[in-house]
């Protein structure tokens, strides 16, 4: 019982704490989350992305056969990766670069470029992320000229067709600025919180006969005024 007690002193005092330094505590999050608004907001760069899609088959165009099984389907979807590869490659991106004459060398081109099945389906969606919504509609447009008939000679099996034409997201992908402040501020919420925690943890001192009393479990039996104190007093 005594050890469940202390536990429960322990937690309200620390509660407690948090309550006297609510003020400052709350005052520290606005600023983080405040702080970082404006960063993203007003002077990161937003990054913005241009999207397309291919749909993946494993049998050939010319097939006769109308029919798809799901071995096929599971087949093509598996081949997303072996062609994101083959997208990613020098053999696509390098002329990319000097047709558009960008500012980028291979590596940091095919870092701005995401491919990937669609909710593991059939659908190949190519993404292309850029600070200058231009080169990113551009890119990704250069991509969709030229990587099917790569990716046709590459793999000796399936095609590749175009159903969607590329196309711009409206708001900037990047930062994600609303996420990232609320993320600050509890950050900063619970920073500050556990400084004042720990502070009043490794406090020794004591600031009153109550604490005094409750630690040592004696009685009080006189305070002395402080220096100050006395001096107010005869100030009256």
């Amino acid at each position: 019982m005594d050890q469940n007690n202390e536990v429960e002193i322990d937690v309200r005092e620390l509660f407690r704490v948090i309550l006297n330094k609510l003020g400052i505590i709350l005052m520290i999050t606005f600023l983080c989350g405040a702080v970082t608004f404006s960063f993203l907001k007003f002077v990161k760069t937003p990054v913005y992305e241009a999207q397309a899609k291919l749909l993946v088959n494993t049998r050939d165009t010319e097939s006769t056969s109308t029919s798809i099984s799901s071995d096929q389907i599971k087949s093509a979807v598996s081949m997303v990766d072996t062609y994101s590869v083959i997208i990613k490659s020098r053999t696509v991106l390098e002329p990319i670069i000097q047709n558009l004459h960008l500012d980028y060398d291979y590596e940091e081109l095919a870092e701005n470029i995401t491919v990937k099945s669609v909710n593991s389906t059939q659908i190949m969606e190519i993404a292309v992320d850029d600070e200058n919504q231009t080169n990113a509609l551009n890119i990704c447009s250069e991509i969709m000229n030229t990587a099917p008939d790569i990716l046709m000679n590459s793999v000796n099996a399936g095609s590749v067709s175009r159903i969607e034409e590329p196309y711009l997201l409206e708001d900037p992908v990047k930062p994600e600025v609303l996420k990232m402040t609320v993320i600050m501020a509890v950050i900063g919420f619970v920073l500050s919180a556990g400084f004042f925690i720990v502070q009043h943890l490794f406090d020794n001192t004591y600031s009153s006969e109550v604490d005094l009393q409750s630690s040592l479990e004696l009685p009080v039996i006189g305070v002395l005024p402080s220096y100050e104190s006395c001096i107010e007093n005869n100030r009256k």
